[in-house]
Protein backbone atom coordinates (compact mmCIF):
# COMPACT_ATOMS: atom_id res chain seq x y z
CA UNK A 1 0.00 0.00 0.00
CA UNK A 2 1.64 2.75 -1.13
CA UNK A 3 1.53 6.55 -0.04
CA UNK A 4 -1.82 8.09 -1.35
CA UNK A 5 -4.18 11.15 -1.65
CA UNK A 6 -6.33 10.80 1.36
CA UNK A 7 -10.15 10.67 0.49
CA UNK A 8 -12.80 11.07 3.18
CA UNK A 9 -16.11 12.56 3.66
CA UNK A 10 -16.98 15.40 6.35
CA UNK A 11 -19.52 16.05 8.99
CA UNK A 12 -21.36 19.05 7.93
CA UNK A 13 -21.93 21.85 10.64
CA UNK A 14 -25.36 20.62 11.42
CA UNK A 15 -24.22 17.49 12.56
CA UNK A 16 -20.78 19.08 14.71
CA UNK A 17 -23.09 21.06 16.69
CA UNK A 18 -24.63 18.23 17.86
CA UNK A 19 -21.02 17.50 20.09
CA UNK A 20 -20.77 18.28 23.25
CA UNK A 21 -18.16 20.35 25.00
CA UNK A 22 -14.80 18.50 25.22
CA UNK A 23 -14.51 17.43 29.24
CA UNK A 24 -18.34 16.03 28.42
CA UNK A 25 -17.96 14.32 25.58
CA UNK A 26 -15.04 12.99 26.85
CA UNK A 27 -16.37 11.26 30.37
CA UNK A 28 -19.47 10.21 27.87
CA UNK A 29 -17.27 8.04 25.93
CA UNK A 30 -15.18 6.87 29.16
CA UNK A 31 -18.83 5.51 30.58
CA UNK A 32 -19.46 3.82 27.45
CA UNK A 33 -17.37 1.05 29.08
CA UNK A 34 -18.94 1.15 32.76
CA UNK A 35 -22.66 0.46 30.90
CA UNK A 36 -24.35 -3.01 31.13
CA UNK A 37 -25.55 -4.01 28.00
CA UNK A 38 -26.37 -7.56 28.60
CA UNK A 39 -30.26 -7.07 29.11
CA UNK A 40 -30.74 -4.43 26.49
CA UNK A 41 -31.96 -5.32 22.72
CA UNK A 42 -29.63 -4.35 19.99
CA UNK A 43 -32.10 -1.05 18.99
CA UNK A 44 -31.78 -0.49 22.61
CA UNK A 45 -28.20 -0.88 23.07
CA UNK A 46 -27.55 1.13 19.54
CA UNK A 47 -29.48 4.00 21.29
CA UNK A 48 -27.05 4.08 24.31
CA UNK A 49 -24.05 3.79 22.36
CA UNK A 50 -24.80 6.37 20.05
CA UNK A 51 -26.32 8.90 22.90
CA UNK A 52 -22.82 9.04 24.48
CA UNK A 53 -20.56 8.54 20.79
CA UNK A 54 -22.95 11.30 19.16
CA UNK A 55 -21.74 10.96 15.66
CA UNK A 56 -20.76 7.78 14.17
CA UNK A 57 -16.99 6.62 12.88
CA UNK A 58 -16.71 8.50 9.50
CA UNK A 59 -12.78 8.23 8.43
CA UNK A 60 -12.85 6.12 5.04
CA UNK A 61 -10.52 5.92 2.35
CA UNK A 62 -11.08 4.50 -1.55
CA UNK A 63 -8.48 2.46 -3.29
CA UNK A 64 -8.70 2.58 -6.90
CA UNK A 65 -8.75 -0.74 -8.43
CA UNK A 66 -4.65 -1.32 -9.12
CA UNK A 67 -3.97 -0.28 -5.46
CA UNK A 68 -4.04 -3.65 -3.88
CA UNK A 69 -3.27 -5.37 -6.51
CA UNK A 70 0.09 -6.71 -4.78
CA UNK A 71 -1.31 -6.86 -1.47
CA UNK A 72 -1.98 -10.03 0.22
CA UNK A 73 -4.43 -11.05 2.99
CA UNK A 74 -3.90 -13.80 5.33
CA UNK A 75 -6.43 -15.68 7.19
CA UNK A 76 -6.37 -18.32 9.89
CA UNK A 77 -8.67 -21.40 10.41
CA UNK A 78 -8.17 -23.52 13.57
CA UNK A 79 -8.54 -27.39 13.74
CA UNK A 80 -10.77 -27.62 11.13
CA UNK A 81 -10.01 -31.49 9.85
CA UNK A 82 -13.61 -32.36 10.29
CA UNK A 83 -14.64 -30.15 6.97
CA UNK A 84 -13.89 -30.89 3.86
CA UNK A 85 -10.40 -29.55 3.11
CA UNK A 86 -10.97 -29.42 -0.48
CA UNK A 87 -13.83 -26.76 -0.61
CA UNK A 88 -12.31 -23.04 -1.29
CA UNK A 89 -15.63 -22.50 1.29
CA UNK A 90 -13.58 -23.88 4.22
CA UNK A 91 -10.99 -21.31 4.30
CA UNK A 92 -13.28 -18.23 3.74
CA UNK A 93 -16.49 -16.70 5.41
CA UNK A 94 -18.57 -18.86 7.84
CA UNK A 95 -22.85 -18.19 6.46
CA UNK A 96 -24.60 -15.78 8.87
CA UNK A 97 -26.43 -18.41 10.42
CA UNK A 98 -23.35 -20.46 12.44
CA UNK A 99 -22.43 -17.05 14.01
CA UNK A 100 -24.36 -17.16 16.58
CA UNK A 101 -22.59 -15.02 19.09
CA UNK A 102 -20.88 -11.50 18.59
CA UNK A 103 -17.53 -11.37 17.52
CA UNK A 104 -14.56 -8.22 17.35
CA UNK A 105 -16.25 -7.04 13.88
CA UNK A 106 -19.79 -8.30 13.66
CA UNK A 107 -22.72 -9.00 15.31
CA UNK A 108 -24.25 -12.47 15.57
CA UNK A 109 -26.01 -13.70 13.06
CA UNK A 110 -24.35 -11.33 10.37
CA UNK A 111 -20.54 -12.42 9.07
CA UNK A 112 -17.85 -10.61 7.70
CA UNK A 113 -14.22 -12.69 6.28
CA UNK A 114 -11.35 -11.93 8.85
CA UNK A 115 -8.03 -11.36 7.68
CA UNK A 116 -5.07 -9.36 8.34
CA UNK A 117 -1.94 -7.67 6.33
CA UNK A 118 0.73 -10.06 8.04
CA UNK A 119 0.39 -14.11 8.01
CA UNK A 120 2.12 -14.03 11.70
CA UNK A 121 -0.56 -11.51 12.87
CA UNK A 122 -3.04 -13.68 11.42
CA UNK A 123 -1.74 -16.98 13.14
CA UNK A 124 -1.04 -14.97 16.76
CA UNK A 125 -5.02 -13.39 16.33
CA UNK A 126 -6.00 -16.76 16.28
CA UNK A 127 -4.58 -17.45 19.38
CA UNK A 128 -3.23 -20.91 18.93
CA UNK A 129 -2.63 -23.55 21.54
CA UNK A 130 -0.25 -26.21 21.53
CA UNK A 131 -0.89 -28.65 19.02
CA UNK A 132 -3.05 -27.07 17.34
CA UNK A 133 -3.20 -27.83 13.43
CA UNK A 134 -3.54 -24.39 11.58
CA UNK A 135 -4.69 -23.56 8.35
CA UNK A 136 -2.96 -20.16 6.67
CA UNK A 137 -4.71 -19.10 3.95
CA UNK A 138 -2.97 -16.36 1.58
CA UNK A 139 -5.58 -14.43 -0.93
CA UNK A 140 -5.02 -12.06 -3.27
CA UNK A 141 -7.22 -9.38 -4.24
CA UNK A 142 -8.76 -7.88 -8.02
CA UNK A 143 -11.33 -5.54 -7.99
CA UNK A 144 -13.35 -4.14 -10.66
CA UNK A 145 -13.97 -1.23 -9.14
CA UNK A 146 -12.53 0.75 -6.50
CA UNK A 147 -12.79 -0.19 -3.07
CA UNK A 148 -13.93 1.92 0.14
CA UNK A 149 -12.40 1.33 3.26
CA UNK A 150 -13.05 2.60 6.61
CA UNK A 151 -10.09 3.52 8.59
CA UNK A 152 -10.23 2.90 12.21
CA UNK A 153 -6.94 3.76 13.17
CA UNK A 154 -4.87 5.27 15.55
CA UNK A 155 -2.43 8.76 14.41
CA UNK A 156 -0.25 7.34 17.40
CA UNK A 157 -0.42 3.95 16.60
CA UNK A 158 3.32 2.02 16.67
CA UNK A 159 6.03 3.77 13.80
CA UNK A 160 6.59 -0.20 13.13
CA UNK A 161 3.09 -0.75 11.37
CA UNK A 162 3.23 -0.51 7.91
CA UNK A 163 -0.07 1.49 7.71
CA UNK A 164 1.70 4.51 9.85
CA UNK A 165 1.66 7.19 7.56
CA UNK A 166 -2.04 5.77 6.22
CA UNK A 167 -3.35 6.41 9.93
CA UNK A 168 -1.34 10.43 10.47
CA UNK A 169 -2.43 11.56 6.40
CA UNK A 170 -6.24 10.74 6.33
CA UNK A 171 -6.48 11.86 9.93
CA UNK A 172 -4.65 15.00 9.34
CA UNK A 173 -6.38 15.43 6.23
CA UNK A 174 -9.58 15.03 7.51
CA UNK A 175 -9.31 17.78 10.64
CA UNK A 176 -8.16 20.04 8.36
CA UNK A 177 -11.15 20.11 6.20
CA UNK A 178 -13.57 19.55 9.40
CA UNK A 179 -12.21 23.25 10.48
CA UNK A 180 -14.26 24.42 7.59
CA UNK A 181 -17.24 23.71 9.17
CA UNK A 182 -16.70 24.31 12.73
CA UNK A 183 -13.26 24.99 14.53
CA UNK A 184 -14.48 24.19 18.02
CA UNK A 185 -15.55 21.09 17.31
CA UNK A 186 -12.26 19.20 15.60
CA UNK A 187 -10.86 18.76 19.29
CA UNK A 188 -13.71 16.48 19.82
CA UNK A 189 -14.08 14.58 16.76
CA UNK A 190 -10.22 14.01 17.46
CA UNK A 191 -11.26 12.48 20.53
CA UNK A 192 -13.73 10.38 18.92
CA UNK A 193 -11.65 9.34 16.17
CA UNK A 194 -9.07 8.53 18.44
CA UNK A 195 -11.11 6.76 20.80
CA UNK A 196 -12.86 3.71 17.98
CA UNK A 197 -9.51 2.06 17.49
CA UNK A 198 -9.17 1.29 21.38
CA UNK A 199 -13.21 0.40 21.58
CA UNK A 200 -12.36 -2.36 18.95
CA UNK A 201 -9.10 -3.04 20.37
CA UNK A 202 -9.86 -3.48 23.77
CA UNK A 203 -13.63 -5.34 23.73
CA UNK A 204 -13.87 -8.45 25.53
CA UNK A 205 -16.43 -11.07 24.78
CA UNK A 206 -19.31 -11.13 24.24
CA UNK A 207 -17.95 -7.78 21.81
CA UNK A 208 -21.32 -5.42 23.14
CA UNK A 209 -19.41 -2.54 21.78
CA UNK A 210 -16.81 -3.16 19.04
CA UNK A 211 -19.65 -6.19 17.21
CA UNK A 212 -22.66 -3.04 17.25
CA UNK A 213 -20.25 -0.40 16.17
CA UNK A 214 -18.24 -2.13 13.45
CA UNK A 215 -21.60 -3.53 11.62
CA UNK A 216 -23.11 0.04 11.51
CA UNK A 217 -19.48 1.42 10.38
CA UNK A 218 -19.40 -1.23 7.31
CA UNK A 219 -22.96 -1.15 6.57
CA UNK A 220 -24.49 2.54 7.04
CA UNK A 221 -20.99 4.12 5.72
CA UNK A 222 -21.38 1.71 2.71
CA UNK A 223 -17.90 0.41 3.25
CA UNK A 224 -16.17 -2.45 1.36
CA UNK A 225 -13.97 -3.16 4.11
CA UNK A 226 -12.93 -1.84 8.30
CA UNK A 227 -9.23 -1.87 8.90
CA UNK A 228 -8.61 -1.60 12.55
CA UNK A 229 -5.59 -2.37 14.91
CA UNK A 230 -4.72 -5.77 16.02
CA UNK A 231 -5.24 -7.04 19.57
CA UNK A 232 -2.09 -8.94 20.16
CA UNK A 233 0.45 -7.09 18.49
CA UNK A 234 0.68 -2.77 17.60
CA UNK A 235 2.48 -3.99 14.38
CA UNK A 236 -0.24 -5.68 12.44
CA UNK A 237 -3.55 -4.91 11.59
CA UNK A 238 -6.79 -6.82 11.21
CA UNK A 239 -9.36 -6.10 8.16
CA UNK A 240 -13.11 -7.16 8.29
CA UNK A 241 -14.53 -7.50 4.54
CA UNK A 242 -18.15 -7.62 3.40
CA UNK A 243 -18.45 -11.08 2.13
CA UNK A 244 -19.90 -9.84 -1.28
CA UNK A 245 -17.00 -8.48 -1.60
CA UNK A 246 -14.74 -11.61 -0.91
CA UNK A 247 -17.12 -13.65 -3.33
CA UNK A 248 -16.35 -11.34 -6.30
CA UNK A 249 -12.77 -10.04 -5.51
CA UNK A 250 -10.76 -12.07 -3.29
CA UNK A 251 -8.71 -14.83 -4.86
CA UNK A 252 -7.53 -18.08 -2.72
CA UNK A 253 -3.63 -18.33 -4.02
CA UNK A 254 -2.35 -20.67 -1.49
CA UNK A 255 -2.71 -23.04 2.02
CA UNK A 256 0.13 -24.07 4.29
CA UNK A 257 -0.98 -26.14 6.83
CA UNK A 258 1.39 -26.15 10.39
CA UNK A 259 1.35 -27.62 13.61
CA UNK A 260 1.91 -25.37 16.51
CA UNK A 261 4.72 -27.05 18.43
CA UNK A 262 5.63 -24.73 21.15
CA UNK A 263 5.03 -20.45 22.32
CA UNK A 264 7.19 -17.78 22.84
CA UNK A 265 7.23 -14.28 23.95
CA UNK A 266 4.90 -12.74 21.43
CA UNK A 267 5.07 -15.42 19.11
CA UNK A 268 4.43 -19.67 18.43
CA UNK A 269 6.74 -21.94 17.11
CA UNK A 270 5.27 -23.48 13.80
CA UNK A 271 6.13 -26.90 12.29
CA UNK A 272 5.60 -27.09 8.39
CA UNK A 273 3.06 -29.38 7.38
CA UNK A 274 1.36 -30.18 3.81
CA UNK A 275 0.57 -27.33 0.96
CA UNK A 276 -2.78 -26.64 -0.56
CA UNK A 277 -2.95 -24.77 -4.29
CA UNK A 278 -6.09 -24.27 -6.38
CA UNK A 279 -6.75 -26.78 -9.26
CA UNK A 280 -9.71 -26.08 -10.95
CA UNK A 281 -12.19 -24.28 -8.13
CA UNK A 282 -10.57 -26.90 -5.53
CA UNK A 283 -7.56 -27.48 -2.74
CA UNK A 284 -5.09 -29.93 -3.62
CA UNK A 285 -2.65 -30.95 -0.84
CA UNK A 286 0.89 -32.13 -1.27
CA UNK A 287 3.70 -32.70 0.76
CA UNK A 288 5.70 -29.41 2.13
CA UNK A 289 9.29 -29.92 0.56
CA UNK A 290 12.58 -27.63 0.54
CA UNK A 291 11.68 -26.04 -2.67
CA UNK A 292 8.55 -23.84 -0.29
CA UNK A 293 11.17 -22.86 1.66
CA UNK A 294 11.81 -19.04 -0.01
CA UNK A 295 7.98 -18.89 0.22
CA UNK A 296 7.09 -19.29 3.86
CA UNK A 297 10.31 -17.43 4.75
CA UNK A 298 8.96 -14.61 3.32
CA UNK A 299 5.67 -14.51 4.61
CA UNK A 300 6.89 -15.26 8.02
CA UNK A 301 9.92 -12.90 8.04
Amino acid sequence: MEAFEPKSSFYDASELNLLPEYSVYKRGLNELFQIDFSTLSIQDLGHRIMDKLVLLHNLYRKFDINELANTKFYRVRSNIQDKDLHKLSSYSYPKAGLCAKNQRANLSNTTVFYCGDAAWGAILESRPSINSILYLSIWNVKPHRELKASICLSREMSLNNPLNFMAKEIHKFTEEHLKIYNNDKVEQLKLMHEFIPVLINNDKPPYYLSSWLCYQILNENECDFLIYPSSVNEEYNNFAVNPEVVDAFFELEKIIKFKVTGDGVGSVKLRNGNIGEVVNNRVVYRPYDNSDDNFIDSILK
